[in-house]
């Protein structure tokens, strides 16, 4: 088979929790129709577009059942602490974007040209509010990507939220709530950065702070 998920489960080890992850196939987004999003992620503002896991491509069934987890604390728009069926707890850093930051101050020349900082302070803040709205106390799928690395140097596992059949992520990057990362690959990159330009261009959330190319001022 040229798609499977290998293995994906849990041990307990003198008492801890240790979730061992290891590569799906990295063939998970051969079937992507990359308009099939467009024409989602294109729909009206008042409607309720986050995209489903089933329109995206991604595999909603396999050999083994995905993890699931109930998050027990938000700390910002993409970074929450999950407890596992096990017990066991985890901090997760989602994969693929990045919500402007609300413990530090922002850089700005992360943001496309954003030259207030005030701007993204206010709408990371915005985030992290939606995160909770979203995502506190639900129970969600906690998905591993194939070309991505199991954590990372703060060693918080790096996954994919999956809430009510629907990736988190898409929710962020269609309000106009985060950036996509460029700086490393990830099977679900193509369709992030697709879904970034249609909120771009729209001047959703974020992307309607004041730019070098605007020439405005924040108030």
């Amino acid at each position: 088979m040229s798609c499977f998920i290998q293995r994906f489960f849990f041990s307990m080890t003198h008492g801890s929790g240790i979730i061992y992850m290891v590569q799906m196939s990295t063939r998970i987004l051969t079937s992507l129709s990359l308009g099939m999003v467009m024409l989602v992620v294109g729909c009206s503002a008042s409607q309720d577009t986050s995209i489903n896991i089933r329109d995206m491509g991604f595999p909603t069934s396999t050999a083994l059942p995905v993890p699931t987890a109930r998050i027990t604390k938000v700390t910002d728009g993409d970074t929450f602490w999950a407890t596992f069926d096990s017990g066991h707890i985890e901090k997760v850093r989602i994969l693929g974007v990045d919500t402007p930051e609300t413990y530090r101050s922002n850089t700005l020349g992360e943001y496309e040209g954003i030259t207030s900082a005030e701007c993204l302070d206010d709408w990371g803040s915005r985030a992290a509010e939606f995160a909770r709205d979203t995502l506190y106390d639900e129970l969600v799928q906690i998905v591993p990507d194939p070309l991505g690395d199991e954590r990372d140097r703060f060693d918080r596992l790096l996954a994919y939220i999956h809430v009510d059949g629907k990736d988190f992520s898409t929710m962020l990057i269609e309000n106009g709530l985060a950036r996509v990362y460029r700086e490393y690959d990830y099977s679900r990159k193509s369709v992030y950065l697709a879904m970034e330009e249609n909120a771009q261009l729209s001047k959703v959330g974020l992307w309607g702070c004041p730019t070098s190319h605007s020439g405005g001022d924040d108030d």
